[in-house]
């Protein structure tokens, strides 16, 4: 009977152990004392346009021709300039949508991307959405004199809305993907950008392979999360030796941001503007 008692014990502990370490590997604690967002060295450029319902020619050809103006591209400046603080003159103002009698177009996006669309009220509000992609939708509907409202949505459900409906555009800080590009169509690109990490300083991440073996958050759907899975299916394959990157999706990138500096996770990979606006507007 001292026997079974002894092994029935140790099992438990063995058990105990095995649990433990579970718990505390899925509960692992990373210092942080200042965030920074550094280019992810080893990414290619990526380009952001907006997207229609496939076939639908008629607002493509608007959307192109008003992204050839250079007052467009002027407004983008500026637009970049004010909604990451680099000035405080605002680029332009929703009022100008009063006089519109058009057709009504809907916008659709995810206010959780400063600072291409956020939530702010006053001047350059769309249903209490303010950003750069705000700002040129209310540029592109004062020209063709369309009527605008927006549709806040998560981010994931952009494109599947757009492709359904001839009067949406998706404006959200949509990278084009060939994958995207079967679903619905890009207007001509209006901005290039890259993925950043956001990290403490003490670490400072510049590449995907320095998150080897670390919890790293995303925001879900974004090219952030196809990165980090890409790393992850190349190691699956034998691509490349190294521990594989804990993956932690958000459906708002500030619920990353915010886990980060909780020591929840260990970076965040998202694009720049983005990653710069969460950065510096932390320091205000």
């Amino acid at each position: 009977m001292k026997k079974f008692k002894s092994l029935f014990i140790s099992i438990m502990v063995l058990v105990t152990a095995v649990v433990a370490t579970t718990i505390l590997a899925g509960c692992t604690k990373y210092e942080f004392t200042k965030a920074v967002a550094l280019r992810a060295e080893d990414q290619e450029l990526e380009e952001y346009a907006f997207a229609v319902k496939k076939g639908n020619t008629a607002m493509l050809d608007k959307l192109n021709a008003f992204f050839s103006l250079d007052s467009t591209k002027q407004l983008i400046d500026k637009s970049l300039e004010y909604h990451t603080g680099v000035t405080q003159e605002k680029p332009i103002t929703a009022s100008v949508l009063n006089d519109n009698t058009g057709a009504e177009i809907t916008m659709v996006t995810e206010a959780g991307f400063a600072p291409y669309e956020y939530e702010g009220g006053g001047e350059g509000a769309v249903n209490q959405v303010i950003g750069v992609d705000v700002d040129l939708m209310i540029a592109f509907a004062e020209a063709n004199n369309f009527k605008l409202k927006l549709k806040n949505t998560e981010f994931k459900s952009v494109i599947p809305e757009v492709a359904g409906d001839d009067m949406y555009i998706g404006a959200a800080g949509i990278t084009v993907t060939e994958e995207r590009k079967e679903q619905v169509d890009f207007a001509n690109p209006y901005i290039k950008t890259i993925q950043y990490i956001i990290s403490d300083e003490a670490n400072s991440y510049k590449t995907i392979d320095q998150l080897a073996g670390l919890k790293v958050g995303f925001q879900a759907s974004t090219t952030g999360q196809f990165v980090v899975e890409d790393f992850n299916k190349a190691i699956e394959e034998g691509e490349i030796d190294a521990k594989a990157i804990a993956e932690k999706s958000y459906d708002k990138v500030m619920a990353a941001y915010q886990d980060l500096k909780n020591g929840k996770i260990a970076a965040i990979v998202i694009d720049e503007y983005v990653a710069k606006g969460l950065v510096e507007n932390d320091k205000k």
